[in-house]
């Protein structure tokens, strides 16, 4: 109950410092938030004109209601103390000491994928490919945003791995509002959303930054996938630098403009030029020796191209078809077989995943 009162507060306008202090100072959180005066809140630091607006906005605000918000969401409240509070965070110079979660946290080191919110097709297919390599050892985290975030956490579902979306608004607002079904299939398939804002919190301009530092935090390394000169991907890659996280880019064309700032950081030293997920999983001495296909005993050369090109992406019957040149019968046979073999199975959209 007491974090409750915490995420009370903090409605109310307490900054996640003055959270950390209030449970320091504060032995019984409920009690404080029942009995809140300006004496109180001048005890830690808050001054007269925030106090009275915390005073007004407290006659408006109904501790009941925000449970509920929080239980329909399933919303797990971590504090800084918690066991649950991941490790990596309490790192930064300033951690959030409250964290609003849906549904788990997946115990794989975390990698950032970022990059342009105007995907191009080159970007989107970067994504397909590197993504489905990652994810027997990493889980994917990104900002549930439009682009390249989105598609790097489609990516991870389609091939039913783990994939954790930090928000830059309240745990209780889908942003942007299109991606509540994305969201709902990121909790179903056991992956998370993470917050730092209070309840109700609406998107704004100052919110993501502040969200991208807590991803850096969280992240074992970022990768950028697309990027402007000047642009948020870029300012979030020097953020991991500062941070001393590993930091990878794709490279791409010099004439293009989402491909300029990848350029530059591969240009600079400052990030690792990569092509495909063995670039990174050797960096983490996590690169197979010998591929899975070798290992593998095909019955006829339909199955084995069919497992080649699945290992980039994810596709339909027709996509095979087009991607292999077999006919249509060849490849619904082939894939019956392998399916029965347990080599593969269709994701949630009901395209072709490896199960290997």
């Amino acid at each position: 109950m007491k974090h409750v009162y915490l995420a009370a507060l903090h409605a109310l306008g307490f900054t996640q410092k003055q959270l950390f202090q209030a449970s320091k100072e504060f032995e019984d959180i409920s009690a404080l938030y029942e009995s809140l005066s300006s004496s109180q809140l001048g005890k830690l630091g808050i001054g007269q004109d925030k106090s009275q607006k915390i005073l007004e906005k407290k006659e408006n605000l109904s501790v009941s209601d925000l449970e509920k918000v929080l239980a329909q969401r399933k919303v797990q409240l971590v504090t800084f103390f918690d066991a649950e509070y991941p490790e990596s965070l309490k790192q930064l110079s300033s951690p959030p000491f409250l964290l609003y979660v849906r549904w788990t946290l997946s115990s794989k080191p975390w990698l950032w994928i970022v990059g342009a919110r105007k995907m191009t097709t080159y970007g989107k297919q970067a994504i397909e490919k590197i993504v489905p390599s990652l994810l027997e050892n990493f889980c994917i985290i990104s900002g549930g945003a439009m682009g390249c975030d989105a598609e790097a956490h489609k990516a991870a579902l389609a091939s039913s791995g783990s994939t954790i979306a930090v928000i830059g608004t309240g745990i209780d607002i889908d942003y942007p509002a299109f991606h509540s079904n994305l969201y709902d299939q990121i909790i179903s398939w056991g992956g998370g959303i993470i917050s730092q804002f209070p309840v109700w919190e609406p998107a704004n301009g100052y919110n993501f930054p502040v969200r991208n530092e807590l991803v850096a935090g969280l992240s074992l390394g970022v990768v950028v996938v697309e990027a402007e000169e000047k642009s948020g991907s870029l300012i979030t890659a020097k953020l991991a630098l500062d941070l001393g996280k590993d930091v990878y880019a794709f490279p791409g064309d010099i004439s293009r403009s989402q491909s300029s700032g990848c350029n530059r950081l591969i240009q600079r030293g400052e990030a690792k030029l990569v092509m495909e997920g063995a670039d990174i999983l050797e960096e983490y001495n996590l690169a197979s020796e010998v591929p899975l296909s070798e290992t593998i005993s095909f019955d006829n050369e339909q199955e084995k191209q069919i497992y080649e090109v699945l290992l980039t992406e994810s596709l339909t019957l027709d996509g095979i078809v087009q991607k292999t040149l077999f006919s249509f019968s060849e490849v619904s046979t082939a894939t019956s077989m392998m399916e029965i073999k347990w080599w593969l199975k269709k994701d949630v959209w009901g395209s072709y995943i490896l199960a290997l």
